[in-house]
């Protein structure tokens, strides 16, 4: 999916995202906090509730100070580069995949 806006939420979309897939990943290249990811951090709960092991990653700028770099080099630092996404979302599929053990 390309959001480009945060509001409205296209429900549709977001519906047909939820009931086809067992992770969304939110990508921005602006901060975590009340960004796109944040927004869609409501809805996926709600979807949670009928699906717990529904899971969610958002990837975007940390909430902190980025240091002064030209952008390559602060999408690298902030893991949204070509690199850091592939490997996160390599993680998530592995992660996936693993057995899962539950105690008793």
């Amino acid at each position: 999916m390309n959001c480009r806006f945060l509001k409205p939420i296209d429900e549709g979309t977001l519906q047909w995202a939820l009931a086809g897939h067992d992770t969304i990943v939110t990508i921005e290249e602006c901060t975590i906090v009340n960004g796109f990811g944040a927004s869609l951090a409501l809805h996926i709960e709600q979807a949670r509730r009928e699906r717990p092991a529904l899971r969610h990653e958002i990837m975007g700028v940390p909430d902190r100070i980025i240091e002064h770099a030209n952008r390559d080099q602060q999408l690298a630092e902030a893991g949204i580069d070509a690199e850091g996404i592939a490997a996160r979302v390599r993680s998530l599929v592995m992660s996936a995949a693993a057995p899962r053990v539950h105690s008793a």
